[in-house]
């Protein structure tokens, strides 16, 4: 299945990615967050990667995306989680992006072995990703300023046009809130329009394991920041299965 992260600017969409892929519930199926920010990647500076495999030698030599092929493409973070780095320069990561869409996001839209996370960063409603295409769910990210009601509410207003692009090209969204001030998730909910599948907790502290700092397994799965995403990610996993289940 294909989860899509978008947000805009200051969004914490690579964070949310991380961290929701890290709280997947285990069923049996590979998880994968795929770095597809058109401004370029930056996991592989994080983490100190090499610069191969990528999401670059993925589009080049995957026909058939089989799991096993698929993994052999991917490096594995500290706690386990497994990415699909992509290049730093944008120009890189944009030229391949087209055929990783062809040979990978689009042959395992509705999988159910593997899930693939695709951070998309910051997006902008007019020029949504051809990938978003071929999403299972939509996931918008809304991260409050908890400090400044109204830069909030610019990024409600950012968020809303995204929601409506994504609408109209008749994709499944939700919304995932990060923090809990200075509104309530059903208050921006209900100005957006759509389900919010849950709030991350703001917490730096849980969020330095996603940035590469130094921080113990355990450490990153009792965070507030890793407690909450394992609820997000239940709810969005329990989405995935109603709407691809045939009545």
């Amino acid at each position: 299945m294909n989860i899509v992260c978008v947000g805009s600017k200051g969004s914490a969409v690579t964070t949310t990615a991380l961290a929701v892929a890290g709280g997947w519930p285990q069923a049996g199926a590979a998880v994968v967050v795929v770095e597809a920010d058109a401004a370029g990647g930056d996991l592989a500076a994080r983490f100190d990667l090499p610069s191969n495999p990528s999401l670059l030698t993925a589009a080049a030599t995957l026909q058939q995306p089989t799991v096993g092929r698929l993994l052999e493409h991917t490096h594995v973070l500290p706690g386990g989680l497994r990415v699909l780095s992509a290049p730093l320069r944008g120009s890189e990561a944009a030229g391949g992006m087209a055929d990783f869409t062809r040979a990978v996001i689009a042959p395992l839209r509705g999988s159910h072995e593997v899930h693939l996370v695709i951070d998309a960063g910051r997006c902008d409603a007019r020029t949504l990703p051809t990938f978003t295409l071929h999403a299972d769910l939509v996931v918008v990210v809304v991260r409050q300023e908890l400090r400044s009601a109204p830069a909030t509410v610019g990024r409600c207003f950012h968020a809303q046009h995204l929601i409506e692009a994504c609408m109209a090209r008749g994709l499944p969204t939700v919304v995932v809130v990060v923090g809990d001030a200075p509104y309530r998730a059903d208050e921006i909910g209900a100005f957006l329009g759509v389900p919010v599948a849950g709030v991350l907790a703001e917490d730096p502290h849980g969020a330095s394991h996603f940035a590469g700092r130094s921080a113990s397994s355990r450490f990153a799965r009792r965070s507030h920041l890793a407690k909450s995403a394992a609820v997000v990610a239940d709810k969005l996993s329990a989405q995935l299965t109603r709407d691809l289940v045939p009545v």
